[in-house]
């Protein structure tokens, strides 16, 4: 990602974007947009590689940092495709993954592997996952496409506007629009569902 994407270039745009309400907020801006990148990643997900070491005896293992939800798993797929099912040690049998929420989250097999299966198919237990998405000091390591940018900056701008509606704020206020350059008036909660329902619209295309 290049500089553009970076936390506070990202925080600057949304300010600029949200014009004369912008003044209403004060440390929320990068929050809003760590709300928008969660919900890009839903929407667009973004599939990453990651593996954990098996341990005789555990079915519990720590989540990638990163994680949002297990997609599949690859453990025993290489035996099952080189082995017949008549064979000794051929798995019939593979460990489902589910994933338990929380801070950190942790990934929880169907059941424990035996030593046998260990021995047959390894250690390492490789998997794909949906990864959230994450905004960084150093645009470099930002996760959101610069193609992206608009989208989320977009999603952060109706964050903005419901953040603004549950503060009761009475007053009409401006949002201009990230992509299209087109500006809306309205009150926060108004704009927010009009805000909301075009990022939908242009995120599924």
């Amino acid at each position: 990602m290049t500089a553009t994407m970076s936390l506070e270039q990202l925080t600057e745009s949304l300010k600029t974007s949200l014009m004369d309400s912008a003044g209403l907020f004060l440390d929320e801006l990068p929050q809003l947009l760590t709300i928008a990148a969660e919900d890009l990643a839903r929407v667009r997900r973004r599939t990453l590689v990651g593996s954990i070491q098996l341990r005789l005896g555990e079915d519990i293992y720590l989540a990638p940092e990163d994680l949002m939800d297990f997609k599949l798993s690859t453990w025993g797929q290489q035996q099952r495709k080189t082995m017949k099912p008549w064979q000794p040690g051929y798995p019939r049998q593979l460990p489902d993954v589910s994933v338990i929420d929380g801070s950190p989250k942790y990934l929880v097999l169907s059941f424990i592997p035996t030593g046998g299966q260990i021995g047959l198919m390894g250690t390492e237990f490789r998997f794909f996952y949906f990864a959230n998405h994450h905004i960084d000091e150093d645009g470099s390591k930002t996760t959101v496409s610069e193609s992206e940018r608009g989208l989320l900056l977009l999603r952060a701008q109706a964050e903005a506007m419901k953040w603004l509606s549950m503060r009761n704020v009475d007053k009409t206020v401006s949002a201009k629009h990230a992509v299209s350059g087109a500006s809306k008036g309205g009150v926060p909660a108004a704009l927010y569902r009009i805000l909301l329902e075009d990022w939908e619209r242009r995120a599924s295309c």
